[in-house]
């Protein structure tokens, strides 16, 4: 955390935070090391007379190792940056589900914080009937598959009516079993129409072998278009007999699945409008020095254009979510301690993670210039343990 008189980095609350320093520290060395060597060659060439005089080789034109030494040094040092670099944004970036979130929205020029219902277990409120139906749906998914894998391995389903057309087992439903005993017997009907057809096409392929001539040819052709018309009766007569009872059931059965759904779409809306009476959602504004004054008001640090009226709360040794956005210009939310710097751009939502380590007090700023009173928005985060997190987030429900 700060402290008073701190002139180098404050001590890392994430792991993130830590790497970042880590990083700051290594690219440093870099540049102290290339900052002596260039200043020690330009030291030479510039007192070259009076450090070194008469002992420069002058008649050396060009130095082909020494090009390609200080071509490939730079390069090697920007690889190596590059790595830790990437290295440490591939980090940050984040994966895996959080388990708290709140948001940050931008104003001109405060905070605003918004924690959602599903952020604390406390604030949950009871099982909505969503949850409940799509249950019953998912159970009714299960029930299906076993029962298609079932008749998959006992053998196909038409093997489960006799002779009469009657079913032998029971079926859950009956509309199903009443449309697959008339397919079944429409099948049969349609045998002779199939055998018909079948010497039809026999008389015709014969006919067509052994025309020799052009009344033979129009007598096979004929006997073709013959076979056609009979083919296409019975097109007819499947479409009529077969189809024509799926479609009625398709949407008989779509109807019901369209109210299924808008009671569960009604579900969701009704969830939704809960979640925003169950929010959490207040503003932070900075502390006015004439109140930084009075040791009774100052609750969170009481730092110098710092502190704030309502700090933002983190949970402690688990991964918080953080949704960074704006109502009206750009903003930056950004607290080093934490490891964390998100821009906030009009018409975006970004995120971003952060796995404080230490319970305390952590500071940042608004990182973008974002008006005259930029210099206003502070931003504090209070990192507390479980516990004291959900009690903290009860307790401002109930207050703000």
């Amino acid at each position: 955390m700060m402290g008073w008189n701190q002139l180098g980095f404050p001590d890392p609350g994430t792991e993130s935070a830590g790497r970042l320093f880590c990083y700051h520290d290594l690219v440093m060395v870099v540049v102290v090391f290339v900052l002596i060597l260039v200043g020690w060659f330009m030291a030479v060439m510039l007192f070259a007379s009076a450090l070194m005089a008469g002992q420069l080789d002058l008649t050396i034109k060009k130095h082909e190792t020494l090009e390609i030494v200080w071509t490939i040094g730079p390069a090697v040092f920007l690889c190596v940056i590059g790595f830790f670099s990437l290295n440490n944004l591939y980090y940050m970036s984040g994966s895996g589900v959080s388990v708290f979130s709140f948001s940050a929205v931008g104003h001109q020029w405060y905070w605003e914080y918004i924690y959602e219902p599903h952020s604390n277990t406390n604030m949950i409120p009871g099982e909505a009937p969503l949850s409940s139906k799509l249950n019953l749906l998912y159970s009714e998914w299960e029930q299906y598959s076993a029962n298609y894998d079932c008749s998959i391995m006992t053998g196909s389903a038409v093997s489960g009516y006799d002779s009469n057309n009657n079913s032998k087992v029971s079926q859950k439903g009956p509309e199903l079993a009443k449309l697959l005993a008339h397919l079944v017997y429409t099948i049969s009907r349609l045998d002779d129409e199939l055998n018909k057809i079948s010497v039809g096409l026999s008389r015709a392929c014969e006919l067509c072998n052994a025309a020799c001539g052009d009344f033979s040819k129009l007598h096979a052709l004929s006997a073709m278009s013959d076979f056609l018309e009979s083919l296409w009766d019975l097109v007819l007569k499947c479409q009529g007999d077969l189809i024509k009872p799926f479609e009625e059931l398709i949407v008989s059965s779509s109807k019901e699945c369209s109210s299924v759904m808008d009671e569960v779409f009604n579900s969701v809306l009704q969830m939704d409008e809960e979640a925003k009476k169950e929010e959490l959602r207040y503003d932070s504004y900075i502390m006015a020095e004439a109140q930084l004054i009075d040791s009774g008001e100052v609750e969170f640090g009481g730092f110098r254009r710092g502190d704030v009226s309502i700090p933002c709360f983190a949970c402690c040794g688990v991964k918080n979510e953080v949704l960074v956005s704006t109502a009206d210009v750009m903003h930056s939310w950004g607290v080093a301690e934490l490891g964390i710097k998100i821009d906030a751009v009009p018409g975006r939502v970004n995120s971003g993670f952060i796995t404080p380590m230490t319970p305390g007090y952590y500071y940042g700023f608004c990182y973008e210039l974002c008006g005259s009173g930029h210099s206003e928005m502070p931003i504090a985060v209070v990192v507390l343990n479980m516990d004291q997190y959900l009690m903290t987030l009860n307790y401002l429900q109930q207050v703000v």
